[in-house]
């Protein structure tokens, strides 16, 4: 259906046109998704090609552009390149925007994120914290955006070694998601992943069972029956079990998970 709409769209409108440049951004996202890169990638850059061809060198559009390839080369481990996308990105943001932008909050939390798998931990931090910032200020209260933002800080405080900090952002964050989102959204189940991945860092297996649980209890009540992302769970909610010495319950629960992906190696 994208592909068809924006073959309408390049018949119909001008190179430059909003509608044709969105429709770009939106296949590159489908494509992102279905692990099509190559392709992902070539929209990207052709609808950044295009705006920096039409549009006032400082526009906010190109920044955007320039984020989201950023995201698409962050998404295959290439860091330099993203690096180098995202201060360019924020750059321009911070130029053409006002200053409490919630563009400029994202980039800068996604600035972090860069950092943070670089293993820059500590130039990691100040973008986070002011990407927060500025969300706190600028949006409202229940935007999930905040949550992102809240998790990405938490994990960095955790990969810092300061649990009793990452663990009220986590909490945090799975609240404000379960007030702000529909029921069975796939933010909130990641938010209780996220949250038992700490409790199980921290040795706190009890608490982290429930939350691998809850998060399959969702799963299952809002995905098919052979979805991967209940084999996934399955799987992490069995190891917790075998940890636990409970290995009956880890193996029955371990031959679900490779009866949903039909591999026995699995």
């Amino acid at each position: 259906m994208a592909e068809r709409l924006l073959a309408l769209r390049e018949q119909t409108l001008a190179p430059d046109h909003p509608d044709l440049l969105a429709g770009l951004d939106d296949l590159a996202f489908l494509y992102q998704e279905q692990d099509r890169l190559a392709e992902a990638e070539a929209l990207f850059e052709r609808a950044l090609a295009l705006r920096e061809a039409a549009l006032p060198a400082d526009h906010p559009d190109i920044a955007a552009s320039l984020d989201n390839l950023a995201g698409l080369y962050y998404a295959q481990d290439r860091l330099a390149e993203a690096e180098a996308l995202r201060k360019r990105a924020l750059a321009l943001f911070e130029r053409s925007l006002p200053g409490g932008h919630r563009d400029i909050a994202i980039c800068l939390d996604n600035m972090g994120c860069v950092y943070q798998e670089q293993g820059r931990l500590v130039e990691a931090e100040p973008f986070h914290r002011r990407a927060l910032e500025l969300f706190e200020m600028a949006s409202d209260s229940g935007d999930p955006d905040i949550a992102t933002c809240l998790t990405n800080l938490a994990r960095l405080y955790q990969a810092q070694g300061r649990p009793a900090e990452a663990e009220p952002l986590f909490e945090r964050a799975l609240a404000l998601r379960e007030s702000a989102l529909p029921a069975g959204h796939p933010a909130i189940i990641r938010s209780h992943d996220a949250l038992a991945e700490f409790h199980q860092s921290e040795g706190r297996l009890a608490e982290a069972m429930q939350l691998f649980e809850r998060a399959l209890e969702i799963c299952e009540a809002t995905r098919p029956a052979d979805d991967l992302d209940i084999a996934f769970r399955l799987d992490k909610l069995a190891c917790l079990y075998e940890a636990q010495g409970r290995d009956a319950e880890a193996n029955a629960l371990f031959a679900r998970a490779r009866a949903i992906v039909a591999d026995p190696s699995w």
